[in-house]
């Protein structure tokens, strides 16, 4: 049995080792010696049948002599198809023969168009978190400064407070006075009637001042509880801030590793499937 029979009797064998979708071939230079026609596709070729001139004489072989490949668009066989050729030799180390096989490229442009979705899916992400991330560094510096601004707020209420403080001890002397001088009207009997109003008159308007005083104080004691809850508030929404901003920047590394490691499985994608190599 000659090398070339040997080959036609493993071709059934051989393309049930073949998963994908596939033609198996063996020419010599003008005639088909064994063809097993693909699923998806067919070469208008078949076992008996004479070759093309333009495909006689081994001229897809690269130099004649050596293994080659061919890509087939989809517009030429109905559907993209590969098809590699590889010279078989006798024990002088002529061409005797040729082996070809074509594969369908559907899946691996179904797989590269699904690449590139995934690639373009990941470019969207990237820019969204780009987004998400301006506006969480913006967000952690408003509510830096509005923490800020709260305890200014706080130190300028207890400076309200001091002045409060010191009103309420004069409106406590003003009393004082107006006593002393409705005392000293007292004593001046009649000639002092017109001083003794008027020290009534001080009177009141210090215990007017006293209660002002004590409502300021109640009202400054209630902003100053809100600030110091909004402060309370503030720094937490600060903390949450910078950990969101730290949670992006940790996002955008995956990221960025994602879109690495899809580059690299495209690249080991084309190598697998390449017959040019």
């Amino acid at each position: 049995m000659s090398i070339v029979e040997s080959v036609i009797q493993s071709m059934p064998y051989i393309k049930q080792l073949i998963r994908e979708d596939c033609m198996l071939c063996v020419m010599d230079r003008e005639r088909v010696l064994y063809s097993s026609p693909a699923r998806s596709f067919s070469i208008g070729l078949k076992t008996g049948d004479m070759l093309p001139p333009d495909q006689q004489n081994f001229i897809y072989l690269k130099s004649k002599t050596e293994r080659s490949f061919l890509h087939f668009p989809k517009e030429v066989l109905g559907t993209a198809v590969d098809v590699v050729y590889v010279p078989i030799h006798d024990e002088k180390r002529q061409v005797i023969a040729v082996i070809a096989l074509g594969m369908s490229m559907d899946n691996r442009h179904r797989m590269e168009e699904l690449m590139k979705a995934a690639a373009e899916i990941t470019s969207q992400l990237v820019s969204n978190v780009h987004h998400v991330s301006s506006h969480s560094d913006q967000l952690s510096s408003v509510s830096d400064q509005v923490l800020r601004n709260s305890k200014e707020a706080v130190r300028k209420s207890s400076s309200v407070t001091q002045i409060t403080g010191l009103i309420r001890e004069i409106s406590e002397q003003t009393n004082l006075l107006g006593l002393n001088a409705a005392i000293e009207a007292a004593r001046a009997g009649e000639a002092g009637a017109g001083f003794s109003v008027v020290a009534q008159e001080v009177r009141k308007l210090s215990v007017d001042a006293k209660q002002a005083t004590g409502q300021i104080e109640d009202s400054l004691n209630d902003i100053r509880s809100a600030i110091v809850q909004m402060e309370g508030d503030i720094s937490q929404i600060s903390s949450s801030s910078t950990q969101q901003a730290q949670l992006v920047v940790n996002f955008q590394e995956a990221l960025h590793n994602m879109s690495t490691i899809s580059a690299e499985i495209q690249e080991l994608f084309n190598t697998l499937l390449s017959y040019e190599k």
